[in-house]
């Protein structure tokens, strides 16, 4: 069993949360790194993909956009087989890349102290639904150093 006081708790809550940020920021930075290197060599960065459901004829809509403005490149309703084949007409030079495919990496942080399942629990807090307010809360970081710490750059 481990006992920890509140302010012991408190301050490994916080270096843990401030820990998980900044490697998120790291990360993200490393992902935009990569984007800037793929455009550089003259690849589009693109989304979009299956926009509806599959019909009964086995066919569905889908699209294709510029992941930097959002402007639909491409969009229609077919077959798998010829949306791939539609694909390759659309971009016979193959500069789209997805940006599913950009990789994203994911930081291992640990804090010593934290148990494993508090630091599972304050990781999908922190990334998934605390609020900006939260995190200034519990960071005592200026809501300033915080924005700028998420502050995607180019989007």
């Amino acid at each position: 069993m481990m006992n920890f006081s509140t302010d012991q708790l408190g301050s490994l809550i916080r270096q843990h949360v401030r820990a998980l940020l900044e490697a998120e920021h790291a990360d993200e930075a490393f992902r935009f790194d990569r984007i800037d290197e793929l455009e550089a060599k003259g690849r589009i960065i693109v989304g979009g993909g299956q926009v509806s459901r599959w019909y009964d004829d086995n066919t569905c809509e889908w699209d294709v956009t510029d992941w930097r403005t959002g402007k639909v490149l491409a969009a229609g309703r077919s077959s798998m087989a010829d949306q791939e084949t539609e694909m390759q007409r659309l971009d016979p030079d193959d500069k789209w890349f997805h940006i599913d495919q950009v990789e994203m990496p994911m930081t291992d942080v640990t804090t010593a102290g934290m148990p494993d399942s508090l630091a599972e629990a304050l990781r999908d807090w922190t990334v998934d639904r605390a609020t900006a307010d939260e995190l200034v809360t519990v960071t005592g970081w200026e809501p300033e150093a915080l924005a700028a710490l998420h502050r995607n750059r180019d989007q």
